[in-house]
C-alpha cells in the first residue's frame, strides 16, 4: 500500500495508490511456522461474525508444522456458501444461510501430523445494503443518494443513501495511538510491526468493528479509515466527522479567517473573581469573526479534493461542530446535576463577568484588531432594550448599577466600577463566583436566562447556516456531547439545539434526561455517547481507572454495554411516546494511556477484549494476524458487545 500526506488545514490529506488489497496483505504469508515445535492451529476457535450475502474471508493458522499443508473440515459443516481451501487454510465465499455453524477444522502436514481444532462462525441473518443499511426494512420514501432522519410511527431512524433503515452503531478515535505503554512499547510500533502497512492496519480496523457489530466511525478516525480514495476492496464504513470550530477559531487556525481569531469569553474573566472549572473554552458568538471563520473553513474543505468528500459524498452522515469537552458552559447546569459533581458556568454569566474590551490574549497568542468582547456588548444592548433606564434594572436585580455602560472600569473588583459594563461577577446579586447563578436574585437569573437562549440560538444559528450552504445534503449534528456527565445541558442551549440541528447527540441514559431532553428540544432525532472501562481486567490494570463507568471486569463492562444500548434502543420519552434515539458512538477504539482509562475495545498490543486475543499466550485471530503477549489473561467484553449489536439490528428489522 502506498500513501502519500499532505498536511491541510485541521485535517491529513490521504492519497490512496489503487493497490488491490489481495491475499499478501491479509497475513497469509505468515499462516505457517516451520520451527521443530508441535504442530498445533492457533487461530482463535470463533471466527469473525460473517452477514448474509456478504463476502466473507476467514484464514486458519498452523504452528509448528512442515509444508506443504493440508486442510480439511473434518467434522461438522461451514455455513453454505463457504468453503475451505485445502491447501492455504482460507475459508472464503459469500454465506447464502444464517446461523452458527460449528465444525472441525483439521490440518496435516508434509511429515504426516496432524492437528485439528473445533470452531464455530455465526452469520448474521439480516441482508444489509453496502452502508450498512437493512434492505429488509425500506424507507416508504425511496432513496435519496444521501443518509437522512425519518420518522416512522414512534419510531426515528437514519435511513441510508439506498433508502434502508440504520440504527448508528460508531466507534469513536479509529486512530493510532503514539504513547509508550507500560509494555515499554507504542499502540503504533505495535501495528507497525503487526501490519504492512496504515492502509492494511486501518481495513482491518475496519473489518474488526465490523465483526462486532459496529457499522461506522465517529469523530478523530485517521483519515486511513476515511471511506473515501480507498483501493479496490477495501473496507468501507460511513463517517461521522466533526469541525472543532468553536476551538481552532481561537488561534484563527490556518487563518480560515481573513479578520483573524475570535475571543473567549472564558479567557476574558477576571481571575481573581471566577471560581468556577476554566478548563474549556466560550466562544465569543457574537464577533463578527466567528462566522468569518466557520465560513472560511468550509470554503477550504470544498476546495480539498480529498476533504470535499466530507460535504459532498454519500459515505459521509453528516458533521459534528464541535466537542463539549472543548466548550465550556454545554455541560451540566443545576436544573438536573451531574452524579460526579461536573458544573458548567452560565454562559449568560460569562457574558456579563467578561471584560468589555481584550486587545490581546496570553493563552491563545492572538492580537485583535478590534478588541470588543461583543457577546458583552450585546448583553448591554438587550438589558437596555428591555429596561432603558439603569434604575429599572436595578429595581429587577436588586443591583446598585449608575450606569449601563462604564463608571470607573473593568474589573469591578479592583476599579470599584459601577457600571455593568465594569462587572467581573463580582457582585452579590450575581451569586456564588463559579458562573453558575447559584444564589443569584430571580431578575438576574431571568434576564441572563433569556439572554443565554439568544447566544445559543447565535451559535447553533451560524454554525448551521454555513454547514447547509456547503453541504445542503447531509445532516447537522450540532455537538458531541450534550448532557455530559450524566447531568442536563441548560434548557437554553437544548432549545437552540433542537432549533437548528438535524441529529441531537445528548446523554440520555436515564428516563429523566431522555424526557427532560425530549421537552427542550423538541421530537428531534438524538445519538449518544457510550464509554465504560474494566481497569482491573485490562492493560490498565495498575491504575485506578475512571471516576464513572469504571467496571469490576470485562464481563461486567459487556453487562454494562448491554444494559445502556438495550435502554436506548427502546427509550421511549414518556409524555409522547416517541422513541427518539436513532444511535451510539463508543468511545474508543483503543485504550487511553494518557487517562490510564480502559476505554478501548483492544489493548495497547492491539488485541481485541474478546477473551482469547488479550491473553499471554500468543495465538492468531480469523484474519490470520498474530495476537496474545499481554501480561495477564484479560476477559471478555466483545462478545456481549456484539450480541447487543445484532440484537439492535434485529430490533429495527422486526420494525422498532
Amino acid at each position: 500500500m502506498v500513501r502519500a500526506v499532505l498536511l491541510v488545514g485541521m485535517f491529513a490529506v490521504a492519497v490512496w495508490a489503487a493497490i488491490d488489497l489481495g491475499p499478501s496483505q491479509t497475513g497469509e504469508t505468515s499462516l505457517l511456522s516451520t520451527s521443530s515445535s508441535a504442530l498445533s492451529i492457533s487461530t482463535t476457535k470463533v471466527l469473525h461474525l460473517g452477514y448474509l450475502k456478504r463476502f466473507y474471508r476467514a484464514v486458519v493458522k498452523a504452528e509448528g508444522a512442515i509444508p506443504p499443508l493440508t486442510w480439511s473440515i473434518s467434522a461438522g459443516t461451514l455455513p453454505p456458501g463457504l468453503s475451505l481451501n485445502s491447501t492455504s487454510g482460507v475459508i472464503g465465499g459469500t454465506p447464502n444461510q444464517a446461523g452458527t455453524y460449528s465444525f472441525t477444522a483439521t490440518v496435516t502436514d508434509s511429515s504426516g501430523r496432524t492437528a485439528s481444532k473445533n470452531s464455530s462462525l455465526e452469520v448474521f441473518e439480516q441482508p444489509l445494503d453496502e452502508y450498512g443499511g437493512l434492505i429488509n426494512r425500506p424507507s416508504s420514501n425511496g432513496a435519496t443518494g444521501y443518509f437522512r432522519v425519518e420518522k416512522v410511527n414512534s419510531h426515528w431512524m437514519f435511513v441510508t443513501p439506498a433508502g434502508n433503515g440504520f440504527w448508528m452503531m460508531g466507534v469513536f478515535a479509529l486512530e493510532e495511538l503514539g504513547s509508550i505503554s507500560d509494555h515499554g512499547s507504542s499502540y503504533n510500533q505495535i501495528v507497525a510491526t503487526k501490519y504492512s502497512d496504515k492502509g492494511t492496519w486501518a481495513n482491518q480496523v475496519l473489518d474488526r468493528i465490523k465483526s462486532w457489530g459496529f457499522n461506522s466511525a465517529g469523530e478523530y478516525a485517521s483519515t486511513y479509515a476515511y471511506p473515501f480514495n480507498r483501493p479496490s476492496g477495501a473496507t468501507l464504513v460511513p463517517i461521522n466527522a466533526v469541525n472543532n470550530d468553536a476551538l481552532y477559531g481561537l488561534t484563527n487556525r490556518d487563518h480560515w479567517s481573513a479578520a483573524g481569531a475570535f475571543k473567549d469569553l472564558m479567557d476574558c474573566q477576571n481571575p481573581a473573581v471566577y471560581a468556577g472549572w476554566a478548563g474549556g473554552s466560550t466562544p465569543d458568538v457574537y464577533d463578527p469573526n466567528f462566522d468569518a471563520f466557520i465560513n472560511g473553513h468550509y470554503q477550504a474543505t470544498l476546495g480539498d479534493p480529498f476533504y470535499k468528500q466530507l460535504l459532498t459524498s454519500p459515505w459521509s452522515l453528516g458533521l459534528t461542530s464541535d466537542d463539549t469537552d472543548y466548550l465550556e458552559g454545554f455541560g451540566p447546569g443545576l436544573e438536573v446535576p451531574a452524579p460526579d459533581g461536573e458544573l458548567h458556568p452560565h454562559i449568560g454569566w460569562l457574558s456579563l463577568a467578561a471584560s468589555p474590551a481584550k486587545p490581546s490574549s496570553t493563552k491563545w497568542q492572538q492580537t485583535y484588531s478590534n478588541g470588543t468582547v461583543f457577546s458583552k456588548l450585546q448583553l448591554q444592548a438587550y438589558l437596555k432594550s428591555i429596561y432603558r433606564s439603569i434604575a429599572a434594572l436595578n429595581t429587577t436585580w436588586g443591583s446598585a448599577y449608575t450606569t449601563f455602560g462604564s463608571a470607573g472600569g473593568w474589573p469591578k473588583a479592583t476599579t470599584g466600577g459601577t457600571g455593568l459594563m465594569d462587572e467581573d461577577g463580582s457582585s452579590s446579586w450575581l451569586g456564588d463566583h463559579n458562573g453558575s447563578l447559584s444564589g443569584a436574585t430571580a431578575g438576574v437569573t431571568a434576564d441572563l436566562d433569556a439572554f443565554l437562549l439568544q447566544w445559543a440560538q447565535k451559535y447553533f444559528k451560524v454554525a448551521s447556516t454555513r454547514f447547509r450552504q456547503y453541504s445542503p445534503h447531509h445532516l447537522f449534528f450540532g455537538p458531541n456531547t450534550l448532557n455530559s456527565h450524566a447531568g442536563l445541558t441548560r434548557k437554553q442551549i437544548l432549545q437552540a439545539a433542537g432549533q437548528y440541528c438535524d441529529v441531537i447527540q445528548a446523554g440520555v441514559t436515564t428516563q429523566q434526561l431522555l424526557d427532560k431532553t425530549a421537552q427542550y428540544v423538541g421530537d428531534k432525532p438524538i445519538v449518544q455517547w457510550l464509554g465504560a472501562a474494566a481497569n482491573a481486567d485490562s492493560s490498565l490494570w495498575r491504575y485506578p481507572g475512571p471516576s464513572c463507568c469504571n467496571q469490576a471486569n470485562q464481563r461486567a463492562r459487556g453487562s454494562y454495554y448491554s444494559k445502556l444500548a438495550n435502554f436506548l434502543v427502546t427509550g421511549t420519552v414518556t409524555a409522547t411516546g416517541s422513541k427518539p434515539v436513532v444511535g451510539f458512538k463508543w468511545w474508543a477504539w483503543g485504550d487511553s494511556w494518557g487517562e490510564k482509562s480502559n476505554w478501548g475495545l483492544v489493548s495497547f498490543r492491539d488485541n481485541a477484549y474478546d477473551g482469547n486475543e488479550a491473553s499471554i499466550a500468543a495465538g492468531a485471530d480469523s484474519w490470520g494476524y498474530t495476537t496474545g503477549g499481554e501480561e495477564r489473561n484479560y476477559g471478555n467484553f466483545l462478545d456481549a458487545v456484539t450480541q447487543e449489536n445484532l440484537k439492535i439490528l434485529r430490533a429495527l428489522a422486526g420494525g422498532r
